[in-house]
């Protein structure tokens, strides 16, 4: 029998005109609502897999995120059109706001704080409902991708379930192809990052490891939510994205897989192109990010034992990257880079981002093991979620129904 797959694909709309407002989530870049944004061509770019129809079943998931609950009609309407204007062939559920609410006001009776536990307040949040939605739908597979992307390669699907039968491992990520048509990052970094935190240099490192050199699948210390697999095991067993870490929680979740005993892999053949629209955060925000999200993650790798994890994870095994940023060096990098991106400000007499890039630095007095025993905590309701999710009889017909 052929495996059923998922393709799910998180939307992110923010306000006409890109502007923000008190109370929205952040994220990298949401596509304005005035603007057409790059959902159609992804969609589009997904018939090339329907010519293969017979050989991997397959459908795809859409999910709508705003930016503010106030947009809650307006992405609706929005989702809708798109759909509606984009020529495919192959199955399709638009998942939006008033679908969240419907399965959070069902559950409300069954287990406490639902809301916690379900939501689009972030990527971790988003991409927990990426496994939800398949797993209920009785997909063997979910596949995520990002709607920047495009599928050029009409082999991706029979790809990416590959080798899963072996039993071998149970989740596998593949990778970006950049704009220009390579995997690695082009150019050098900007000069205040050179020196202490030149991330381009070290992911293009690992890359070269992991997508230029044999064997095709190999352990890996980085994925890519944009490109990845999990399985139907892997999503059964409940191990959720982490909601405390708001970047890098593709990177975050390999390191709760394999600290639970699973295994997550690299496949140097399945690739998919990478068309993301300019960035538009200021450097200091960026850089903030970074800073928690790597803070975050050595705090969680130093406590795992405490934490009694199944298969602690080590620097080590994360080098060249995300490991580089995960030693004792880390406080230092954080100290001198986020100096010499003051200093960048100075030179251009921007003060106040001055004053903020310094202020980056001030994270690292900041205690995560709060964060990291709420998401042992949400960890363990999660896994008690998922039963209920799965025999929710109800809720899948209603999911089917959406079906386009």
């Amino acid at each position: 029998m052929n495996p059923k797959i998922a393709i799910v694909i998180p939307s992110y709309w923010g306000w006409e005109g890109g502007i923000s407002k008190p109370g929205d989530m952040i994220f990298d870049h949401p596509t304005p609502m005035d603007e057409d944004g790059t959902l159609k061509r992804c969609l589009e770019s997904l018939n090339v897999l329907w010519e293969r129809s017979g050989k991997e079943e397959f459908f795809v998931i859409v999910i709508g995120v705003p930016v503010n609950d106030a947009l809650d009609v307006s992405i609706s309407r929005k989702l809708g059109a798109i759909i509606s204007k984009t020529k495919r062939d192959y199955p399709l559920l638009l998942f939006l706001p008033p679908d969240l609410k419907r399965i959070v006001d069902n559950l409300k009776s069954k287990i406490e704080d639902i809301e916690g536990l379900i939501n689009l307040r972030g990527y971790s949040q988003v991409r927990n409902l990426c496994l939800i939605l398949p797993l209920v739908l009785g997909a063997d597979f979910a596949v995520l991708v990002d709607d920047d992307e495009v599928v050029e390669d009409k082999n991706f699907l029979k790809k990416a379930v590959k080798f899963f039968d072996e039993g071998k491992f149970e989740a596998k990520a593949g990778y970006y192809v950049q704009p220009y048509g390579g995997y690695l990052f082009q150019g050098k970094s900007v000069w205040w990052k050179r020196p202490f935190w030149d991330n381009q240099k070290k992911m293009n490192e690992a890359f070269a490891q992991l997508i230029g050199k044999g064997p095709r699948i190999k352990d890996t210390p980085l994925v890519f939510g944009g490109n990845m697999v999990v399985s139907r095991k892997l999503m059964e067993s409940g191990i959720p994205f982490d909601p405390w870490i708001t970047r890098g929680e593709d990177i975050d979740y390999l390191i709760n897989v394999k600290g639970a005993g699973f295994r997550f892999v690299l496949d140097n053949e399945l690739a998919i192109r990478h068309l993301p629209p300019p960035a538009k955060q200021e450097d200091w925000i960026k850089m903030g990010e970074d800073v928690k999200r790597f803070l975050y993650a050595r705090a969680k790798l130093r406590t795992q034992k405490r934490l009694q994890v199944i298969h602690p994870v080590t620097v080590k095994e994360l080098k060249p990257y995300p490991g580089y940023f995960l030693d004792w060096t880390l406080r230092p990098r954080i100290v001198l880079t986020n100096k010499l991106l003051m200093l960048r400000y100075l030179s251009r007499l921007n003060f106040k981002k001055a004053f903020f890039s310094v202020r980056n630095i001030l994270l690292i007095f900041r205690g995560f093991k709060k964060d990291i025993r709420k998401f042992f905590d949400f960890k363990e309701r999660f896994e008690r979620l998922i039963p209920l999710l799965r025999a929710d009889v109800d809720l899948k017909k209603y999911l089917e129904t959406k079906i386009l």
